[in-house]
Order: structure tokens, then sequence, then C-alpha cells
């Protein structure tokens, strides 16, 4: 009996194929806010930020991530 434990490895495939989707932005901040969110982030915290757009901290924060990673 042949041992085929390594016979279809490695498998080589297309990069696009396995690499993930491009994530859907769906924010409730316009893009036109982002740089007035970045300024007034060095004053004020995520939560206050928050409740001044009336959104998560969560979407204040991942808003900016989404920023620095994009600069």
């Amino acid at each position: 009996m042949q041992d085929y434990t390594n016979a279809w490895y490695p498998v080589y495939a297309p990069y696009q194929i396995y690499s993930p989707s491009p994530k859907l932005v769906n924010s409730k901040l316009p893009p036109e806010l982002h740089g007035e969110l970045i300024e007034r982030r060095k004053t004020r915290s995520l939560r206050r930020l928050a409740s001044e757009y009336g959104v998560s901290h969560e979407t204040i924060r991942s808003t900016l991530n989404m920023e620095r990673v994009s600069s």
C-alpha cells in the first residue's frame, strides 16, 4: 500500500483566491468629518467624541484606525 499523506502537498494556489475580501466600511460618519475627528481626538476622549457625534466609541476608534492605516 502506498503512502499518500504527502502526495497532495504542497498545493500552490493563486493568492487572490485565498486573500480576504476587502472589508466594506459601513460607518455612520461621513468621510468629510474624518479630518475634523482626528484633530478633535487630540483633546477629547473616544467616548466624549462618540457622544458628540451620536455614534459608539468603537465607531470612532475604527474610523481613526482606518485613517491611520490609509495615511
